[in-house]
C-alpha cells in the first residue's frame, strides 16, 4: 500500500447504493434537466463509467475519505460526476459536476461543463470540446482489495509519517497542488508535472495577488480542475472537496 493514498474500485452492493442514491439527490436530478436543455438524452439509459473510494493524507494530521461516481448518458455525450468526503477533522463535503457536448452553429464539436453552487446550476466553460468527456485515465488509482475506508487515519500519527504532504497522484508527487506546496513554500515548487499542477500554480499566485481563501482564487481553480477530472480524477476530487465552499 502506497503510503500516503490507498483505495479501491466501487463494486456490487455498495455501488448499486451510492448509484440509488445519487440518482435521487434533488442536486443530480437538476442537472440532468440541465444537461439535456442543451442536448437531449435518455436519461434512464445511463451507464456507470467509473466509482471509486480512497483514503489520502492532504495535510499533517488530516486523512480526507473520498469517493466517487460518475455517470454516463448517450454513449458518452453527457456525464455527470459527484463527490463526497469526510475526514478525521469531521468535516463533510459533496459536489456535482455535469458535462455535455453539444453541435456549435459553426457544426464544431462544442462542451459545456455545470457545477452546483448552493443549490443553483451555475455553468463554468462553454468551449471547444477537446477531450474532456474521454474516458477516464484510472491508471494511477491503486485499487486494494483489502481497503478499508478510513484506514489511513489510524496512521495520521505515526512515526514514519509522510514528510510532504503534496498532493500525489499514483507515484507522483504534485508540485503545487497541497498545503505548504508551491514555489517559494516549504514542499514543492518549480516545473508543475501536470495540466492540474499548473491549475494550483495559478491558484497560489491568485492567493498572492487577491489574500488566501479568496473565492474567485478558489472558483479559478475548481473551474480549471473541471477540464481535466478525466484525467486526474483521484485528484480532482480532493480539489473539488477542498475549495466547494465559496
Amino acid at each position: 500500500m502506497e503510503s500516503r493514498m490507498n483505495g479501491a474500485f466501487i463494486k456490487g452492493e455498495k455501488k448499486l447504493e451510492l448509484t440509488e442514491y445519487v440518482k435521487k439527490h434533488p442536486e443530480y436530478q437538476l442537472l440532468v434537466t440541465t444537461l439535456q436543455e442543451v442536448s437531449p438524452f435518455d436519461s434512464n439509459n445511463v451507464e456507470i463509467k467509473l466509482a471509486y473510494q480512497f483514503d489520502q493524507f492532504v495535510e499533517e494530521d488530516k486523512v480526507v475519505t473520498a469517493e466517487f461516481i460518475i455517470f454516463s448518458y448517450n454513449n458518452g455525450k453527457a456525464t455527470i460526476r459527484y463527490d463526497a468526503a469526510t475526514s478525521n477533522k469531521a468535516d463533510h463535503s459533496f459536489s456535482f459536476l455535469g458535462k455535455v457536448s453539444y453541435v456549435g452553429d459553426d457544426s464544431s464539436n462544442m462542451i459545456k461543463i455545470f457545477t452546483i453552487k448552493n443549490g443553483k446550476v451555475e455553468q463554468i466553460h462553454d468551449k471547444l470540446n477537446e477531450g474532456e468527456l474521454s474516458d477516464h485515465d484510472i491508471s494511477s488509482l491503486v485499487d486494494d482489495p483489502d481497503y478499508i475506508p478510513g484506514e489511513l487515519i489510524n496512521h495520521v500519527f505515526a512515526e514514519d509519517f509522510p514528510f510532504s504532504v503534496c498532493m500525489i497522484d499514483g507515484l507522483r508527487f504534485y508540485r503545487h497542488c497541497g498545503p505548504g506546496c508551491g514555489d517559494g513554500l516549504t514542499f514543492g515548487g518549480g516545473e508543475p508535472i501536470n495540466s492540474l499542477d499548473y491549475c494550483c500554480r495559478a491558484h497560489d499566485r491568485c492567493y498572492t495577488a487577491f489574500g488566501y481563501g479568496a473565492c474567485n482564487c478558489d472558483n479559478a481553480l475548481l473551474n480549471c480542475a473541471s477540464l481535466y477530472e478525466n484525467l486526474y480524477p483521484a485528484s480532482v476530487a480532493i480539489i473539488n472537496l477542498a475549495f466547494n465552499y465559496c
